[in-house]
């Protein structure tokens, strides 16, 4: 298991998962991911929002292209964090599976991942990307989606109904 690194000590960067490997690291940080929701929120994630065990049963279908990408961020050389954008329709994109491993934070790597993300959303020509986090569970989270332009919107999927705290966003990317 990757140990902590320095801030100073080891670049960061972000890139699209492609190798087999990659696709291993993504689906071990989604886990990670989805542990700690359960934990955090205390239920069940996947089974709480429709699509989602799909999603995980074949990310690299999912997140392929023209209708989506899943980014993989590095700390020096070890994965340490994820972001998916996913095709809702042809001008919104959802963003999905945004994590750092706690090892890794303070590298400002989950900033990286969400701007790389949203240039992801305009290279496959959406006009909106949407969101959904638990604002109180997710208070970092939410703070740095309302930092980068994302704003309250009514509730595009029917999540809230089973995590009455969640709050949708979006932000217009074109």
């Amino acid at each position: 298991m990757p140990g902590h690194i320095q801030a100073t000590s080891a670049p960061i960067r972000v890139a699209p998962a492609a190798s087999g490997a990659d696709w291993l690291a993504a689906r071990q940080l989604t886990g990670e991911l989805i542990d700690w929701m359960a934990d955090a929120i205390g239920f069940d994630p996947i089974a709480a929002k429709e699509g989602s065990a799909d999603e995980l049963d074949d990310m690299a279908g999912f997140y392929s292209l023209p209708h989506g990408m899943f980014l993989l961020g590095r700390v020096g050389t070890e994965v340490a964090g994820t972001s998916g954008i996913h095709l809702l329709d042809e001008t919104t994109a959802e963003l999905k599976r945004v994590w750092v491993s706690p090892w890794a934070r303070g590298h400002g790597l989950a900033k990286l991942l969400l701007d790389r993300a949203v240039d992801a959303a305009r290279v496959l020509g959406v006009r909106r990307m949407v969101l959904e986090t638990d604002p109180e569970v997710m208070r970092t989270a939410a703070q740095m989606y309302a930092s980068s332009g994302f704003r309250p919107t009514a509730h595009y999927s029917t999540l809230h109904l089973r995590a009455p705290r969640v709050l949708s966003m979006e932000k217009l990317v074109a």
